[in-house]
């Protein structure tokens, strides 16, 4: 409480008290709202709340009284149109980036250029910058970067991991929403990463999050570019588009940080050209090498070259691709400094990473549900499942809505190529008439006869055919769904687990 003493011989009346108290205030409100948006332009448009703030949202059905609200906008909503909820839930700050009327005074109001690009050091600001306290490592690329990240999450000590599996903290798991989350969420997750007594935030870092602006401010210890395919070009306007958004966060690497890169790729040598110092890898070229000696479906045995007091693997992630990304992910460990020998041992206990080459075997059939949606990624899976024993090979494919189409017809054409007997289906199809795509797929068979692939619109009907089907000894492959828990259809997400449904059918 603020107390006032006045000498006998001045006269103060309770006009001059209110505006010495209102002085006070004000100069309270703006010491906040300055530490809050410190290095952040700002224009205030209203001031009148002098009180704490209790956390941050940009959503406002999660406000609560003395919160902070930022209207974002999206590509499909604007938060400005739901201020006023936020008011009524009890908001204190308003942040926007266009001039609004309120009928509340006992708010405030600040305006900003871009909300979202200013989201991040906002947050910082707020939660006491606990980013800046940890060691943060990026993972981006077209295919790779969800098992890339994973396994650095597994090697690395006091590490948490946010990607398209989900985020994990120590022993707490939270569902994901986008591969990478919304600026304000990471901090969230970094403070209580850091109360946790964590060391390491681990990210997926894919090029709509860059160029959303959902990494904005943050400091990367380290980053690892995987590979660049033709993936997203209905979001990006052409590849080379999509490998500027990428390279943005190499820009964000701190002057002594990690650059790791594949040089099995045409623009991961592109981005060595540019970072001089970047630690390289390859099959038989760069820092870090690797050949498969011996490979079976659940298991394959490795040489590697480059990395200290280690020469051989042994690990359930089976593959050329899977090498690879164990390569990135030992490179980084070794130039953190980190201690290796434990990982070898930790590759063998590595039983599978969800919906990546995740086996359920059932009669002696073997089905595999893998994330494998690009053209590349599938090829990838198909050629390593080729040097596996088995009879025959059942692939499920699919183009998913809304997304990329070039890519259809040419996921047919990979298939034919490597399957015995293919099965067109639907993923996601959003707004899209998920018939026409599979057409559009199917479009891709170059020699295959209607007896070597089937249409079937309804994906578990789909699966159940295949199941049908497969005998002892057969594989079936089931591509593009992976670890996603549902299928988007005329907007509206119905839970779909494909696990759960290939072991179904196999019973």
């Amino acid at each position: 409480m603020t107390t006032f003493s006045f000498h006998k011989k001045h006269s103060i009346n309770n006009f001059n008290i209110k505006i010495y108290i209102s002085t006070l205030l004000k100069g309270r409100i703006m010491k906040i709202i300055n530490k809050i948006f410190e290095g952040i332009k700002i224009e205030i448009d209203q001031n009148s709340y002098g009180g704490e703030y209790v956390k941050m949202e940009y959503d406002s059905r999660q406000i609560e009284n003395g919160d902070i609200f930022v209207a974002l906008k999206g590509e499909n909503d604007d938060g400005h149109k739901y201020i006023n909820s936020a008011i009524q839930r009890g908001a204190r700050l308003i942040v926007v980036s266009q001039k609004i009327e309120v009928k509340d005074s006992g708010i405030n109001i600040v305006r900003v250029e871009n909300t979202r690009k200013i989201l991040g050091r906002l947050a910082g600001n707020f939660y006491g910058n606990p980013e800046k306290k940890l060691k943060i490592l990026g993972v981006t690329g077209t295919n790779g970067k969800t098992t890339t990240a994973y396994l650095l999450h597994k090697f690395l000590k006091n590490s948490a991991f946010i990607g398209s599996i989900g985020i994990k903290i120590g022993k707490k798991n939270y569902p994901p929403v986008n591969t990478t989350p919304e600026s304000l969420d990471i901090i969230k997750y970094a403070k209580e990463t850091l109360e946790g007594g964590g060391k390491y935030l681990i990210l997926e870092v894919s090029s709509q999050g860059i160029d959303n602006f959902r990494i904005e401010g943050l400091r990367f210890t380290g980053a690892i570019f995987t590979n660049l395919s033709k993936e997203h070009l209905e979001y990006h306007k052409n590849m080379e588009e999509y490998y500027l958004v990428k390279e943005r966060l190499f820009n964000q690497v701190k002057e002594d940080g990690i650059i790791v890169t594949s040089i099995e790729n045409s623009y991961g040598r592109r981005l060595k050209e540019r970072y001089k110092d970047a630690v390289t890898y390859g099959y038989d070229r760069g820092d870090y090498r690797g050949e498969i000696i011996d490979l079976k479906l659940d298991w394959m045995k490795a040489r590697i070259e480059g990395v200290k007091g280690l020469s051989t693997i042994e690990t359930s992630l089976i593959g050329d691709y899977n090498l690879l990304n164990i390569l990135a992910a030992t490179a980084m460990v070794e130039k953190l400094c980190e201690d290796n020998k434990g990982l070898p041992e930790k590759l063998k206990k590595l039983n599978f990473i969800e919906g990546r080459m995740q086996i359920i075997e059932e009669r002696g059939i073997k089905a595999i549900v893998d994330y494998a949606h690009t053209e590349d990624a599938l090829e990838s899976v198909l050629k390593t499942l080729t040097k596996c024993n088995y009879k025959k090979l059942y692939t499920l494919i699919s183009g998913t809505g809304e997304r990329y189409s070039e890519k259809r017809p040419r996921l047919a054409e990979i298939s034919e190529k490597y399957s015995d007997y293919t099965m067109v289906s639907s993923n996601s199809p959003r707004n899209e008439d998920p018939m026409e795509i599979a057409l559009e797929v199917a479009a891709g068979f170059k020699n295959a006869r209607y007896s070597t692939y089937d249409i079937e619109v309804d994906r578990i009907k789909a699966i159940r055919k295949l199941v049908a089907q497969a005998q002892s000894g057969d594989i079936i492959l089931l591509t593009g769904k992976g670890h996603e828990n549902y299928q988007e259809i005329k907007g509206e997400k119905k839970e779909y687990r494909e696990i759960e449904v290939v072991k179904k059918a196999l019973q």
